[in-house]
């Protein structure tokens, strides 16, 4: 990871597996998923070698910004198939809204599935989250925010004007990102 940035003051990730770098603020917070899914003509050992001799540590990359987060993984069912869970799992018993939205990454467009989700119940805001599939051919983008954090982060509600600052910041991150 170096200091040198797409987004003036921003640090920047790189990936070299996959190509790609992007930027994120100081603030934010990187990890990885790595491997996993042992296949039943390997032993652990060999199985072992093999993903090390084969895969880095991160073949899906995340940022966490205060509510928010982006992940970054192959659409190659393959490579997919080899990483722990990354990006949108499930969605829950909520109310959804759909669209489509033009998300521009190295000046070029791509169109992204929009979600807004409500509680079903009390019909409350809950979450805004974007899916790009087969960005530069090889990589889906997942990226949102709850509006009221999630249980692990301990994030307070958000007013409407954080809730969009977060939305802006995440996109920023998408947008940074280069090939």
């Amino acid at each position: 990871m170096s200091t040198s940035t797409e987004v003036e003051g921003w640090l920047t990730y790189k990936n070299d597996f996959l190509g790609y770098r992007f930027s994120y603020p100081p603030q934010a917070i990187v990890d990885h998923h790595d491997v996993i899914e042992l296949p039943e003509n390997l032993t652990d050992e060999e199985y072992l070698a093999y993903l090390e001799s084969n895969f880095p540590i991160d073949l899906c990359a995340g940022v966490s910004y205060r509510t928010g987060f982006v992940t970054i993984y192959p659409s190659d069912d393959t490579l997919a198939s080899y990483s722990t869970p990354c990006g949108i799992t499930g969605i829950g018993d909520q109310r959804i809204e759909q669209w489509q939205e033009a998300i521009t990454i190295g000046g070029e467009s791509h169109m992204a599935s929009a979600y807004r989700l409500y509680n079903r119940q009390t019909d409350q805001f809950e979450m805004e989250f974007y899916i790009l599939i087969d960005v530069n051919n090889n990589l889906r983008i997942d990226f949102g925010a709850h509006k009221a954090g999630t249980p692990r982060s301990a994030q307070p509600r958000l007013s409407e004007q954080e809730f969009n600052e977060v939305l802006e910041t995440l996109r920023r991150i998408v947008e940074s990102l280069r090939f």
